[in-house]
């Protein structure tokens, strides 16, 4: 039986397996351990392409379509809804498990050895407050598993394997904050760490979560910053001579990783037309009218998520939308995006508060605060958190694969 710990992440995956020197992070892409989340359908070549190959096949403009974005949709109806894929029809499930199945066959490609038991990560809640939804998830990504080749699945809450991690890092016994904030969902622990003990469940003392993390901060500075530049706000004028605001969900959509994909259907360029031709400010919306027809989706999308990652040291960024219109760069503050956040980050600091509350302590009890998650290195929310738990250190670990060394290490306990 040979084992492996899977972190499937709404915008990165990684892959871990136990070796005779240790916990090992598979290589998933040339050197890197991490596999962005996303897959093309090749149409050119008729072949599924995975990870920076297949966001790069598609800027270069390889005919297909690109899919990001895929465990936002574990419990949806989107699940269900089938599409072509090389003259065949496919469901998403399907795809889901071509994705999960190269993960699983590149590590067994390095590993020479069959992959058949796994320790899963899920996010402590798939569905905010929807207990039925948040079953059938699971569910679905069980049975993906199996389709993917794994015999033996056994699921645990991402932050309580970030804690696995976190364990081997401490010398006494403290009260831990374990905040994990990916792409798709914010998740929080409290567990009390012993340096020699791993966790059971007597001393996990509390998790929460909730459906916020990277993707919904791009796709608020997304909205903010680049759809005033492409009509939102502008008029049109309707058959009567009146005017109207633009309709504002091409916007949504466009600022939606896994809903870019249904502005290019021909129905929508059909409707998308007839605004066109009513509109008061052609100039912005043809620009928007580019960006359907060019399929530009996922390179505004790209460059919104390079600002964001600038932040983390320049007070200033450009997003340069060359693509679309010659010139066309739009400047973005730190600033300005830290106030788009504020919102989101005062719900991850009721979610905090409301953990604490169902574990009966104070925050000010909390010894330490271990971040992990790509999401965590952004400044504010990491010391918006801190200001929770006066007492506590600020612990950091690998952004990216905290998480699925911790479910090494838990599938080597469950399963070596």
């Amino acid at each position: 039986m040979t084992f492996c710990g899977l972190d499937f992440g709404t915008s990165n995956s990684t892959l871990g397996v136990s070796t005779a020197q240790g916990i090992r992070m598979v290589p998933l892409e040339g050197q890197s351990t991490t596999l962005r989340s996303a897959i093309f359908i090749n149409e050119e070549d008729k072949r599924l392409e995975f990870g920076k190959k297949a966001l790069n096949h598609y800027i270069e403009g390889v005919e297909g379509r690109l899919l990001m974005s895929l465990k936002s949709v574990l419990g949806s109806s989107l699940m269900q809804e089938r599409t072509a894929v090389f003259n065949k029809s496919e469901s998403y499930i399907d795809l889901l498990s071509h994705f999960i199945k190269h993960v699983k066959t590149q590590a067994e490609t390095q590993q020479q050895a069959t992959l058949d038991s796994v320790v899963v990560g899920r996010p402590v809640y798939f569905k905010d407050n929807d207990p039925e939804v948040d079953q059938l998830a699971q569910s679905t990504l069980e049975d993906i598993l199996k389709q993917s080749g794994f015999k033996h699945i056994k699921f645990q809450f991402e932050p309580i394997a970030a804690s696995a991690f976190y364990r081997q890092q401490i010398q006494t016994e403290q009260l831990v904050l374990i905040v994990d904030l990916g792409g798709g969902t914010s998740d929080f622990s409290l567990i009390r760490m012993h340096p020699d003990l791993k966790a059971s469940s007597a001393d996990i003392i509390a998790t929460e979560g909730i459906h916020i993390g990277g993707n919904d901060f791009d796709q608020a500075l997304n909205y903010a910053t680049v759809s005033p530049h492409l009509g939102r706000g502008t008029l049109m004028t309707t058959l009567n001579g009146s005017s109207i605001e633009i309709p504002h969900y091409w916007y949504h959509d466009l600022a939606t990783w896994h809903k870019i994909n249904f502005l290019y259907s021909k129905q929508n360029l059909i409707d998308f037309n007839k605004i066109l031709f009513a509109a008061q400010d052609k100039i912005r919306l043809q620009r928007l009218a580019t960006i359907m027809q060019e399929r530009q989706g996922h390179l505004i999308a790209d460059q919104v998520e390079l600002g964001k990652i600038a932040f983390s040291e320049h007070e200033r960024a450009e997003l340069n939308l060359d693509f679309v219109e010659r010139d066309l760069h739009i400047p973005i503050t730190r600033q300005g995006f830290f106030e788009l956040l504020n919102e989101d980050i005062s719900q991850l600091e009721t979610v905090i508060q409301q953990l604490a509350s169902q574990a009966g302590i104070s925050l000010s009890q909390v010894n330490s605060v271990f971040f992990t998650g790509g999401s965590s290195k952004i400044s504010l929310i990491r010391e918006r958190i801190m200001q929770l738990c006066p007492e506590a250190s600020l612990m950091e670990g690998d952004y990216f694969n905290s998480v699925g060394m911790g479910l090494t290490i838990e599938a080597q306990e469950v399963f070596g």
